[in-house]
């Protein structure tokens, strides 16, 4: 499948860049190829983006593969089934690290904001 908007590539190059790539980044896991690390992309949007329904298709899809990991870089609003599929994944011990949003605003995102997720953000001024 093609990254139609980069996002998923760069975050996957965050994860597992190779050292000495030229590129001028190394991934946290360093040398993917000799560690326990496996690394499996799951897409669930499209040239147009996607629905919430995908999203969660591909959570599922991440369990069943036997992710202990999953990176989300969106955010939705909240919904009872979106709530039930991460406390599902916290009763799981998968650890979901998600964005925490680009409102620039105190607006809740989730997943980013159910307690069982690790919430990444960043400020662009001193």
């Amino acid at each position: 499948d093609i990254d139609f908007n980069g996002h998923g590539t760069h975050i996957a190059g965050i994860i597992a860049a190779q050292g000495d790539n030229t590129q001028g980044i190394r991934g946290v896991v360093g040398d993917l190829e000799n560690s326990h690390v496996t690394l499996h992309v799951a897409k669930a949007f499209g040239r147009y983006g996607g629905r919430l329904s995908d999203v969660l298709a591909a959570i599922d899809h991440c369990i069943d593969v036997g992710a202990k990991i999953i990176n989300i870089s969106m955010g939705f609003n909240n919904t009872p089934l979106a709530a039930e599929k991460f406390a599902e994944l916290d009763q799981k011990g998968i650890l979901v690290v998600s964005a925490a949003g680009n409102g620039g605003n105190t607006e809740k995102s989730y997943p980013a904001s159910y307690a069982s997720v690790v919430s990444v953000g960043a400020v662009n001024f001193f």
